[in-house]
Protein backbone atom coordinates (compact mmCIF):
# COMPACT_ATOMS: atom_id res chain seq x y z
CA UNK A 1 0.00 0.00 0.00
CA UNK A 2 1.14 3.28 -1.18
CA UNK A 3 1.69 6.70 0.72
CA UNK A 4 -1.46 8.23 -0.64
CA UNK A 5 -3.56 4.64 -0.13
CA UNK A 6 -2.58 4.26 3.26
CA UNK A 7 -3.72 7.69 4.00
CA UNK A 8 -7.04 7.47 2.10
CA UNK A 9 -7.26 3.89 4.37
CA UNK A 10 -7.05 6.07 7.28
CA UNK A 11 -9.28 9.47 6.69
CA UNK A 12 -12.03 7.07 5.56
CA UNK A 13 -11.55 4.56 8.90
CA UNK A 14 -11.98 8.06 10.99
CA UNK A 15 -14.99 8.66 9.01
CA UNK A 16 -16.26 5.76 9.84
CA UNK A 17 -15.78 5.49 13.78
CA UNK A 18 -17.24 8.95 13.98
CA UNK A 19 -20.18 7.65 11.86
CA UNK A 20 -20.79 4.66 14.25
CA UNK A 21 -20.83 6.52 17.54
CA UNK A 22 -23.44 9.73 15.79
CA UNK A 23 -25.72 6.48 14.56
CA UNK A 24 -25.66 4.60 18.30
CA UNK A 25 -26.40 8.26 19.68
CA UNK A 26 -28.93 8.73 17.30
CA UNK A 27 -30.26 5.14 17.46
CA UNK A 28 -31.30 5.70 21.14
CA UNK A 29 -33.29 8.59 20.93
CA UNK A 30 -35.03 6.82 18.05
CA UNK A 31 -35.91 3.69 20.00
CA UNK A 32 -37.62 6.52 22.27
CA UNK A 33 -39.76 8.20 19.94
CA UNK A 34 -43.04 7.37 20.17
CA UNK A 35 -43.55 6.57 16.65
CA UNK A 36 -47.34 5.21 16.99
CA UNK A 37 -48.54 7.96 18.39
CA UNK A 38 -50.37 10.25 16.01
CA UNK A 39 -49.09 13.31 17.03
CA UNK A 40 -45.77 12.98 17.36
CA UNK A 41 -45.42 11.50 13.51
CA UNK A 42 -47.42 14.33 12.43
CA UNK A 43 -45.02 16.63 13.70
CA UNK A 44 -42.30 14.44 12.37
CA UNK A 45 -43.74 14.33 9.48
CA UNK A 46 -44.12 17.85 9.48
CA UNK A 47 -40.48 18.97 10.31
CA UNK A 48 -38.85 16.06 7.96
CA UNK A 49 -41.27 17.94 5.46
CA UNK A 50 -39.43 21.67 5.76
CA UNK A 51 -35.87 20.27 5.85
CA UNK A 52 -36.18 17.65 3.28
CA UNK A 53 -37.57 20.91 0.83
CA UNK A 54 -33.49 21.78 1.02
CA UNK A 55 -31.96 18.57 -0.06
CA UNK A 56 -32.24 19.25 -3.96
CA UNK A 57 -30.77 22.70 -3.00
CA UNK A 58 -28.07 21.81 -1.08
CA UNK A 59 -27.25 19.06 -3.27
CA UNK A 60 -27.04 21.66 -6.03
CA UNK A 61 -25.05 23.80 -4.58
CA UNK A 62 -22.58 22.00 -3.06
CA UNK A 63 -22.23 20.49 -6.51
CA UNK A 64 -21.44 23.79 -7.75
CA UNK A 65 -18.72 24.27 -5.82
CA UNK A 66 -16.47 21.76 -6.54
CA UNK A 67 -13.46 22.41 -8.60
CA UNK A 68 -12.72 20.52 -11.96
CA UNK A 69 -10.46 18.61 -10.05
CA UNK A 70 -13.22 16.73 -7.56
CA UNK A 71 -15.50 16.34 -10.59
CA UNK A 72 -16.51 13.10 -9.64
CA UNK A 73 -18.13 14.13 -6.35
CA UNK A 74 -19.80 17.09 -8.41
CA UNK A 75 -21.25 14.17 -10.87
CA UNK A 76 -22.34 12.21 -7.66
CA UNK A 77 -24.31 15.28 -5.90
CA UNK A 78 -25.81 16.03 -9.48
CA UNK A 79 -27.34 12.09 -9.44
CA UNK A 80 -28.24 12.50 -5.69
CA UNK A 81 -30.38 15.34 -6.77
CA UNK A 82 -32.40 13.86 -9.41
CA UNK A 83 -32.87 10.69 -6.39
CA UNK A 84 -33.43 13.29 -3.90
CA UNK A 85 -36.30 15.19 -6.48
CA UNK A 86 -39.89 15.61 -5.07
CA UNK A 87 -39.14 13.18 -1.60
CA UNK A 88 -40.94 16.59 0.14
CA UNK A 89 -44.20 15.68 -1.26
CA UNK A 90 -43.94 11.81 -0.01
CA UNK A 91 -43.47 13.20 3.74
CA UNK A 92 -46.66 15.54 3.07
CA UNK A 93 -48.75 13.27 1.66
CA UNK A 94 -48.44 11.12 4.51
CA UNK A 95 -49.15 13.78 6.47
CA UNK A 96 -52.04 14.51 4.53
CA UNK A 97 -53.00 10.73 4.78
CA UNK A 98 -52.45 11.00 8.84
CA UNK A 99 -55.19 13.61 8.40
CA UNK A 100 -53.19 16.60 9.43
CA UNK A 101 -52.62 19.83 6.67
CA UNK A 102 -48.63 21.14 6.92
CA UNK A 103 -50.34 24.70 8.65
CA UNK A 104 -50.79 23.21 11.44
CA UNK A 105 -46.86 22.49 12.02
CA UNK A 106 -44.31 25.64 10.54
CA UNK A 107 -41.40 25.19 10.44
CA UNK A 108 -39.42 25.36 13.79
CA UNK A 109 -36.23 27.18 15.01
CA UNK A 110 -34.00 23.97 15.44
CA UNK A 111 -35.57 22.56 12.24
CA UNK A 112 -33.97 25.82 10.09
CA UNK A 113 -31.03 25.84 12.25
CA UNK A 114 -30.03 21.77 11.07
CA UNK A 115 -30.96 22.98 7.25
CA UNK A 116 -29.14 26.40 7.14
CA UNK A 117 -26.35 25.60 9.06
CA UNK A 118 -25.40 23.35 5.75
CA UNK A 119 -25.79 26.60 3.25
CA UNK A 120 -23.02 28.64 5.39
CA UNK A 121 -20.96 25.48 5.73
CA UNK A 122 -21.22 24.69 1.85
CA UNK A 123 -20.24 28.57 1.03
CA UNK A 124 -17.92 28.87 4.02
CA UNK A 125 -16.13 25.80 4.88
CA UNK A 126 -16.31 23.27 1.66
CA UNK A 127 -18.31 21.60 -0.49
CA UNK A 128 -17.64 18.32 1.04
CA UNK A 129 -19.45 19.30 4.24
CA UNK A 130 -22.57 18.21 2.75
CA UNK A 131 -21.71 14.82 2.99
CA UNK A 132 -21.49 15.22 6.85
CA UNK A 133 -25.21 16.10 6.81
CA UNK A 134 -26.07 13.21 4.29
CA UNK A 135 -24.30 10.48 6.10
CA UNK A 136 -26.41 11.59 9.34
CA UNK A 137 -29.94 11.40 7.40
CA UNK A 138 -29.26 8.13 5.39
CA UNK A 139 -27.04 6.36 8.24
CA UNK A 140 -29.97 6.70 10.67
CA UNK A 141 -32.72 5.87 8.08
CA UNK A 142 -30.78 2.97 6.76
CA UNK A 143 -29.89 1.65 10.53
CA UNK A 144 -33.98 2.13 11.89
CA UNK A 145 -35.83 2.47 9.09
CA UNK A 146 -37.21 -1.13 8.56
CA UNK A 147 -38.37 -0.99 11.89
CA UNK A 148 -40.09 2.89 12.21
CA UNK A 149 -41.44 1.50 8.71
CA UNK A 150 -42.97 -1.10 10.09
CA UNK A 151 -44.19 0.57 13.86
CA UNK A 152 -46.01 3.06 11.17
CA UNK A 153 -47.38 0.94 9.06
CA UNK A 154 -48.92 -1.01 12.00
CA UNK A 155 -50.21 2.20 13.67
CA UNK A 156 -51.62 4.36 10.66
CA UNK A 157 -51.31 2.16 7.57
CA UNK A 158 -48.89 2.45 4.51
CA UNK A 159 -50.78 4.92 3.24
CA UNK A 160 -48.83 7.60 5.92
CA UNK A 161 -45.60 5.53 5.45
CA UNK A 162 -44.44 6.28 2.02
CA UNK A 163 -41.27 8.57 3.33
CA UNK A 164 -40.01 5.75 5.05
CA UNK A 165 -40.94 2.76 2.83
CA UNK A 166 -38.46 4.62 -0.23
CA UNK A 167 -35.29 5.89 2.30
CA UNK A 168 -35.46 2.59 4.60
CA UNK A 169 -35.12 1.12 0.93
CA UNK A 170 -32.85 3.40 -0.85
CA UNK A 171 -30.64 4.32 1.87
CA UNK A 172 -28.27 1.53 2.09
CA UNK A 173 -27.05 2.25 -1.27
CA UNK A 174 -26.74 5.68 -0.77
CA UNK A 175 -24.72 5.37 2.70
CA UNK A 176 -22.34 2.31 0.44
CA UNK A 177 -21.62 4.82 -2.81
CA UNK A 178 -20.87 7.54 0.19
CA UNK A 179 -18.62 5.58 2.28
CA UNK A 180 -16.34 4.91 -0.94
CA UNK A 181 -16.33 8.55 -2.65
CA UNK A 182 -15.15 10.39 0.62
CA UNK A 183 -12.05 7.58 1.01
CA UNK A 184 -11.06 9.82 -1.46
CA UNK A 185 -11.03 13.12 1.04
CA UNK A 186 -8.19 15.06 2.00
CA UNK A 187 -7.20 15.09 6.08
CA UNK A 188 -8.66 18.25 5.97
CA UNK A 189 -11.49 17.59 3.99
CA UNK A 190 -11.96 15.08 6.57
CA UNK A 191 -11.99 17.16 9.34
CA UNK A 192 -14.81 19.34 7.86
CA UNK A 193 -17.46 16.23 7.29
CA UNK A 194 -16.95 15.33 10.30
CA UNK A 195 -17.92 18.79 11.85
CA UNK A 196 -20.72 18.88 9.47
CA UNK A 197 -21.62 15.15 10.60
CA UNK A 198 -21.40 15.75 14.69
CA UNK A 199 -22.98 19.46 14.40
CA UNK A 200 -25.82 17.67 12.14
CA UNK A 201 -26.60 14.55 14.18
CA UNK A 202 -26.68 16.58 17.53
CA UNK A 203 -29.04 19.14 15.48
CA UNK A 204 -31.17 16.37 14.15
CA UNK A 205 -31.52 14.80 17.88
CA UNK A 206 -32.91 18.07 19.48
CA UNK A 207 -35.50 18.38 16.85
CA UNK A 208 -36.46 14.98 17.80
CA UNK A 209 -35.95 15.72 21.48
CA UNK A 210 -38.31 18.81 21.05
CA UNK A 211 -41.11 16.82 19.48
CA UNK A 212 -40.87 14.41 22.52
CA UNK A 213 -41.22 17.46 24.87
CA UNK A 214 -44.16 18.48 23.04
CA UNK A 215 -46.24 15.53 22.58
CA UNK A 216 -45.31 14.98 26.50
CA UNK A 217 -46.65 18.38 27.55
CA UNK A 218 -49.91 18.11 25.21
CA UNK A 219 -50.57 14.85 26.80
CA UNK A 220 -49.66 16.19 30.08
CA UNK A 221 -52.46 19.04 29.59
CA UNK A 222 -54.84 16.71 28.29
CA UNK A 223 -54.54 14.66 31.68
CA UNK A 224 -55.34 17.81 33.31
CA UNK A 225 -58.61 18.85 31.44
CA UNK A 226 -59.91 15.45 31.99
CA UNK A 227 -59.04 15.72 36.03
CA UNK A 228 -60.52 18.95 35.91
CA UNK A 229 -63.82 17.19 34.07
CA UNK A 230 -63.78 14.49 36.52
CA UNK A 231 -64.02 16.78 39.16
CA UNK A 232 -66.35 19.17 38.04
CA UNK A 233 -68.39 16.13 37.52
CA UNK A 234 -68.23 14.97 41.25
CA UNK A 235 -69.18 18.31 42.69
CA UNK A 236 -72.86 18.25 44.48
CA UNK A 237 -75.56 20.08 41.98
Amino acid sequence: MNTTENKNEMTSQKIKEAFNREMVLLQKIYNKFPWQNREAYARWLAQTYHFVCHSTRLLSLSAARFSLSQNKFHLRCLDHMKEERSHEILALNDLKHLGYPISQFPESSMTSAFYQSQYYLIDYAHPLALYGYILCLEGISSTAGKDVYGQVCKAFGEKTATFWKVHSQEDDGHLAEAFEKLSMAAPTEADIILQSLKQSSDLYRMILAEIISQVSDINAFSRSEEDLQSYGRSLPA
